[in-house]
């Protein structure tokens, strides 16, 4: 994460967008493009992984508010996550690269308890949440 697309923002809605770049890796080929996303996605990802974790079956479907990031995740009988998505840098331009991979259990927890602390750490202290006033 990069942070805040907005932090001096008054309005809830508009701090709710982060700011973040995403890296990917596969063999020979690398990049990272700059991504907007928001913390109630990052919180509905993280919820969606971790229920379907829990079963191990199932399948996950995420997207980006702004289109540029999808991702699918279907559990083999195995226990093995096929993981399925696209990346589009602009999606004006409409350069996506498409992934498939394989992962495992382990894994897929780590990233959703990564996933987790970084919505927690954006939600803990939001600039417009008021103490109480007590009288």
């Amino acid at each position: 994460m990069l942070g805040r697309e907005n932090p001096h923002a008054n309005d809830p809605d508009d701090l709710d967008w982060l700011r973040a770049s995403l890296s990917i890796n596969a063999g020979p080929f690398s990049g990272t493009i700059a991504l907007d996303i928001t913390i109630s996605e990052l919180v509905v990802l993280c919820d969606q992984l971790e229920a379907t974790l829990l079963s191990l079956a199932g399948h996950l479907h995420f997207a980006t508010i702004e289109g540029n990031w999808s991702l699918d995740i279907a559990f083999e009988t195995a226990g093995a996550a096929i993981i399925t998505g696209s990346v589009t840098a602009n999606p004006a331009i409409g350069n996506t690269l498409n992934y498939e991979f394989r992962s495992d259990p382990y894994s897929l927890e780590a990233a959703a308890k990564e996933i987790r602390r970084t919505s927690e750490a954006y939600t803990t202290k939001q600039p417009w949440t008021k103490v109480a006033e007590t009288i």
